[in-house]
């Protein structure tokens, strides 16, 4: 300060200095002190008037403003001041290294200039309501780089205001989520996929969880059961099951609540099921678990074989009536063999009756006893 004090006396600059001095409470202050020396006409000091104000308030926010400064410098997240009317003023270079471009491009230029076109006016005009409010605002953006690149960033934008309640700037901070997007993409499409399969799954997909209540109910098993799958949804798997498996159905529930593992898992088991309609259904099953964020689910996996099971009859009928044919037929060779063993003795019986009968027509007797050997072989024959 003496210094400025003798400079300014030796005519060499104007003296406007700050400086800190001690306050009453012990405590160092800073003030900002300008003045002018007044001299009379051989050049020499007269006098000299001047002010002094005390800035320590203002110097403690320019110290927190350039602390600020510099974290949002250094912090890994995009970070954007622009004044009350959205032109910029300030941006860190976790910005700079994002978009390519350089503080000289984007300073006292709107953030319009990293739009990509793709968002409608209305967006940007229910952003700038928000904000014009001294509301926070949320959201995301889909912008582009210098190089034409898009990307995607989160974004959270505010307003500071002077000691009147006045918006003197806005504050933007973004952060790059594209490779989360690009994440999340790719995580949609493979449900999708899983999806389409499942509901494109001629067999029937159920996935109950511990209590045996029904989580997932596909395509297949609709066509199955009868039932479409709201119907279904959350109520016990049992309700599927026909009466004779019931009572096996609900104690390896029971166990499974209790173990948490299956006691049959990947195993082709045969059942019946129930219709909506109250039929049954002869069904394969084949069952195995999972967890999903800490559930553990059953998935039952099923096939309808009533046509298997029909075919099978059918078979097992056609086998049934072939041997049949072939026990006839059995019995219609033993004929035929025993006829041949008895007709030709037979036959030459008959032969010799008739010759007997011929060449003894005057004795009754013999008439007689010829007649009723020939009437026994006829009837034999």
């Amino acid at each position: 300060m003496e210094k400025a004090l003798k400079s300014h006396f030796d005519g060499k600059e104007d003296f406007d200095v700050e400086f800190r001095l001690k306050h009453k409470s012990g405590e160092y202050k800073w003030f900002h002190s300008r003045g002018a020396v007044k001299r009379d006409r051989s050049g020499k000091p007269k006098r000299m008037s001047g002010s002094i104000s005390d800035i320590h308030a203002q110097k403690l926010v320019g110290g927190k403003i350039e602390r600020l400064s510099q974290v949002a410098q250094q912090i890994p997240i995009s970070v954007i001041i622009t004044d009350e009317k959205g032109n910029i003023q300030f941006v860190n270079q976790a910005l700079i290294k994002l978009t390519g471009y350089s503080q000289e491009e984007v300073l006292g230029k709107n953030p319009r200039i990293f739009k990509s076109g793709e968002s409608p006016d209305t967006y940007y005009q229910v952003l700038w309501n928000t904000i014009s409010q001294g509301k926070e605002w949320r959201g995301v953006f889909h912008n582009k780089k210098k190089n034409g690149e898009l990307y995607w960033e989160s974004v959270l934008i505010f307003s500071l205001k002077d000691i009147n309640e006045n918006i003197i700037n806005f504050i933007a901070i973004k952060e790059d989520i594209t490779e989360k997007k690009q994440m999340e993409s790719t995580l949609i499409d493979h449900e999708r996929l899983i999806r389409s399969v499942v509901n494109n799954l001629k067999d029937g997909l159920v996935i109950a969880n511990l209590d045996g209540n029904i989580q997932l109910f596909n395509h297949g098993a609709e066509i199955i059961f009868g039932y479409k799958a709201y119907e279904v949804m959350n109520k016990p798997v049992v309700t599927l099951i026909d009466e004779p498996y019931k009572e096996k159905h609900l104690a390896g529930i029971n166990s499974f609540r209790t173990t948490k593992l299956l006691s049959k898992q990947n195993i082709l088991l045969e059942a019946q099921g129930i219709k909506k309609d109250g039929s049954p259904v002869p069904v394969e099953l084949t069952l195995t678990q999972m967890e999903q964020r800490g559930e553990v689910l059953v998935i039952g996996l099923i096939r309808d074989i009533s046509e298997r099971k029909e075919a099978e009859q059918r078979i097992e009928l056609a086998q049934q009536q072939i041997i049949a044919t072939q026990k006839l037929a059995g019995i219609g060779e033993l004929a035929a063999g025993v006829s041949h063993e008895v007709l030709n003795p037979v036959n030459i019986i008959s032969v010799h009756t008739q010759v007997l009968q011929k060449n003894t027509t005057d004795d009754p007797k013999i008439q007689n006893f010829c007649a009723k050997v020939l009437h026994e072989i006829d009837r034999i024959v």
